[in-house]
């Protein structure tokens, strides 16, 4: 009895060790070798995914388009998506999740509309309701933690999305937007800066020229005066 209980003992160590140090690994997906993938995390049905890019744990992707090095933390759903390089997109965060019917319509159930229904019968007699709508996300946007992202939005370059945010309308490149609804706070930076940022487009760059200005991008009008007396490419 007491040899059993011991390996019973010894055995759930075991496992928590293993899960301890499952948690720590990750692995990649053969058919996107270029993804980081922590424990648990999916890439799902037709997706396009740049180089560098870590999905952590138990985190799914489907049916999206993704730039490079973009990161997306734990326990997000992001489906629909097309979203830029260089974003970063906190743990907890939904993005395109479906939508229900409102307006003129009698039921908001999917029993009426959707091909797969999460209840168990079906009336669909109404196929023009579309369910999904996809998301456009801009580059090096930052979606704070437990933000939502409903269908149809877009969202501009250089974005960021406060913390708990849910997200109905567009928003505008480099703006601060948060709240429920979500509301823009602000402006990053004033128009002519954003114009400039919008016209370099450095997310498009390749990562040796980045290397080599990214001790001028903690400031923006460092990175002004290094590019305004660069040779015109």
């Amino acid at each position: 009895m007491i040899r059993k209980l011991a390996g019973v003992f010894l055995g759930g160590v075991l496992a928590r060790w293993r899960e301890f140090r499952g948690a720590r690994l990750i692995r990649r997906d053969s058919r996107h070798p270029n993804v980081l993938l922590g424990p648990g995390a999916h890439i799902l049905g037709n997706c396009r995914i740049g180089a560098g890019v870590v999905v952590y744990d138990h985190t799914k992707l489907k049916d999206c388009t993704v730039g490079r090095h973009t990161y997306f933390g734990r326990d997000s759903c992001i489906h629909q998506c097309t979203i830029g390089s260089f974003c970063s997109v906190s743990q907890g965060v939904h993005i395109a999740m479906g939508r229900h019917p409102t307006g003129n319509y009698v039921s908001t159930s999917p029993a009426f509309y959707s091909p797969r229904p999460s209840t168990e019968i079906s009336f669909r007699i109404d196929e023009s309701f579309q369910e999904y709508l996809p998301v456009t996300i801009g580059n090096d946007v930052l979606i704070g933690l437990h933000s939502i992202i409903m269908d149809g939005v877009t969202i501009g370059h250089g974005a960021i999305i406060g913390a708990g945010s849910v997200v109905t309308t567009d928003i505008p490149p480099y703006a601060v937007a948060a709240g429920v609804p979500a509301r823009v706070i602000r402006k990053r930076f004033t128009d002519e800066d954003i114009a400039f940022l919008l016209n370099l487009c450095w997310w498009n760059r390749d990562d040796d020229w980045i290397r080599q200005h990214a001790t001028a991008f903690s400031d923006l009008h460092l990175l002004k005066q290094i590019i305004d007396g660069e040779p015109a490419s």
